[in-house]
């Protein structure tokens, strides 16, 4: 009897020792952040604010290819295009950002520049002349930083960025070589760039905002004349269909900020955070590549139905005339800094 008592003594002690472990090592895990070594799975949401069929869309795809395999599966991410997951509004979609809500986006800098004027300095009209100027200036410049800590200000971590290109003209009136053209044209903006209403303002346009999702339908009936959007998203919304006029003036160009939500990066182990950061650096230099590789096929596409305007030198000058009062209302507005940073000096 002793014996069987001794014996259940020693067992009870051993239940209670495992019991106890298991417990202390369940908190312990409880408390970590997601690593490499939890193999916990990190579903990820990636919204974007183009169609599917974009050079933004392949990016953000290429992210989600090259996150799963340098993470062996642990990270999921899903690409949501055309704002769905905030029902088609872009302003939406960057609080959604903010709060967490969305894990991840690829926004256009003009949609980011109502959160803080300083924003607007990457769509200032003419301040890149060519793709070089912005690989010079924003990609591989003081530019990245500047615009990184600006929206670390505005409650979004920067990932890094991508391109929808230089934004172009396009209307139903009339051909556009001259300022005058633009003259009374009822003409979509977006409402998230306030930089805008003074850019067309200056050109004589009579600006009109309105959320992408309602451009296509708007053109259509003729409640506005025309837009202004880079030849690869006007192809991913199918303005082209709907539009006889482009002209080439490459008056803006169209940066792509892509986001992260603090949320999702404060949950993150280190290593994770790198992870992230890398994949989203390989896919937009991958993105901005394939990006200014079709633009020449989606010009010649357009060609088939719409009057392509190439200004020369001379009638661009004359833009640059004419948009010169918006340097004067915000070049202190965006500050001497953020735009010496980006290579203009007053």
């Amino acid at each position: 009897m002793q014996k069987m008592q001794k014996y259940f003594a020693v067992l009870l002690v051993i239940c209670m020792s495992l019991g106890l472990s298991a417990c202390g090592g369940s908190s312990s895990n409880s408390s970590q952040q997601p690593s490499s070594e939890s193999g916990e799975i990190i579903k990820i949401k990636l919204s974007t604010s183009w169609g599917e069929q974009s050079s933004v869309q392949e990016g953000a795809l290429k992210f989600k290819e090259l996150l799963s395999e340098a993470s062996n599966g642990r990270f999921e991410v899903t690409v949501y295009p055309s704002n769905q997951l905030a029902s088609g509004n872009q302003q939406t979609a960057v609080e959604m950002v903010q709060n967490g809500d969305i894990e991840t986006a690829l926004l256009g800098m003009t949609v980011l520049s109502f959160l803080d004027d300083r924003l607007a300095v990457a769509n200032m009209p003419f301040l890149f002349s060519s793709y070089e100027d912005a690989d010079k200036l924003l990609f591989n410049g003081e530019g990245h930083k500047v615009l990184d800590n600006i929206m670390k200000e505005n409650g979004m971590i920067s990932l890094d960025y991508g391109e929808a290109g230089f934004r172009q003209i396009t209307n139903n009136k009339r051909e556009v070589r001259t300022p005058a053209d633009m003259e009374g044209l009822k003409f979509r903006i977006l409402s998230t760039c306030p930089m805008f209403f003074d850019l067309y303002g200056a050109l004589g346009a009579n600006p009109t905002s309105l959320n992408m999702s309602e451009v296509f339908t708007s053109l259509q009936q003729d409640v506005v004349d025309g837009q202004e959007n880079a030849v690869d998203t006007i192809r991913s919304w199918k303005i082209n269909e709907v539009q006889k006029h482009i002209t080439l003036w490459n008056g803006v160009y169209d940066a792509v900020a892509f986001v992260a939500s603090p949320k999702l990066m404060d949950s993150l182990s280190d290593e994770d955070k790198e992870l992230i950061y890398d994949c989203a650096k390989q896919a937009m230099e991958f993105q901005r590549q394939t990006n200014r590789a079709a633009e020449e096929s989606i010009l010649e596409e357009f060609s088939k139905t719409m009057k392509i305007t190439t200004l020369t030198a001379e009638e661009t000058e004359a833009f640059k005339e004419a948009v010169k009062p918006v340097y004067d209302k915000w070049y202190d507005k965006i500050g001497a800094d953020v735009m010496e940073a980006f290579g203009y000096k007053r």
